[in-house]
């Protein structure tokens, strides 16, 4: 499940997820607003679940870029 975080030191929301390897992705969203952020998150996630699978298409990756 992604998951957002905010640190001291930027006034940003940082999205963690998993990656299709399995390894714990920190991306900052550059967004100052929690919604947009935890949005982003599940975005990229879905997009790395899609890739795991096979499932992924050019589409989505441009989506997400």
């Amino acid at each position: 499940m992604a998951t957002v975080f905010k640190r001291d030191s930027s006034p940003f929301w940082f999205a963690c997820f998993a990656s299709q390897q399995g390894k714990t992705i920190r991306r900052s969203t550059k967004t100052a607003d929690k919604a947009p952020a935890l949005r982003m998150a599940l975005e990229w996630e879905q997009v790395e679940r899609e890739a795991k699978a096979g499932h992924a298409t050019v589409a989505a990756f441009q989506k997400v870029v």
